[in-house]
């Protein structure tokens, strides 16, 4: 008797192979998040610039303070001639008469000594504000004894801007700000920083570009 079985034709339903699922972290969107990795064969552009190799332990590079002299020059030069002005005072009115004018002399010590402070408080203020560029983060740290401090890794920067007016052009400062590719504000802002465009020239020889 014939089985029934072969009536039927065997057929075989093919394994259902499942598909890779997609990393994230390779999506299109993704990559554009993340900043372009480094070639290993690219040369280090620091080490041929002069400065610290990008590999290796974290070193120091520059270290700048918020400029005083080149940031207000007139003001400057105004409490420098005021001291001056003062000090001659003090030999006039001591020496320079047949009766010395006691109170007047005294007066231009007292002005010497307000000028003096005042420009030992604006040194002391601007000692306290500083960008410190490391061969692998920018850290801008305000404060003396209490310190506020922001960072940014330079793998991760983004952009860097410089903003300078007509006289700050002149005077060789300006206002430096870096952003990361992870946040769309600046991260690190400071003014009156000097030679701002050498501070950016550093800054882009660690971090990628392109």
């Amino acid at each position: 008797m014939p089985d029934e079985r072969d009536n039927f034709e065997h057929t075989e339903t093919p394994e259902h192979t499942p598909e890779p699922a997609q990393d994230d972290a390779a999506s299109p969107a993704a990559e554009s998040s993340q900043p372009a990795p480094r070639n290993a064969d690219e040369p280090d552009r620091a080490v041929e610039a002069g400065y610290p190799p990008d590999s290796g332990p974290e070193q120091p590079v520059l270290t700048v303070h918020e400029a005083m002299f080149r940031a207000r020059p007139g003001v400057f030069l105004l409490d420098v001639a005021a001291m001056l002005a003062s000090l001659y005072g003090v030999f006039w009115f001591r020496w320079g008469k047949e009766e010395p004018w006691a109170w007047a002399s005294w007066t231009c010590l007292g002005a010497i000594a307000v000028v003096g402070l005042g420009l030992g408080f604006w040194k002391l203020k601007s000692m306290t504000k500083r960008l410190e560029i490391t061969n692998k983060r920018t850290v801008r740290q305000v404060g003396l004894f209490s310190r506020d401090s922001s960072e940014v890794l330079h793998d991760n920067i983004r952009n860097v801007t410089i903003q300078q007016s007509l006289w700050e052009r002149i005077w060789g400062v300006g206002r430096v700000g870096i952003a990361s590719s992870g946040s769309d504000e600046i991260e690190i802002d400071m003014e009156r920083v000097p030679t701002p465009r050498k501070v950016q020239k550093i800054i882009d020889l660690y971090r990628p570009l392109g």
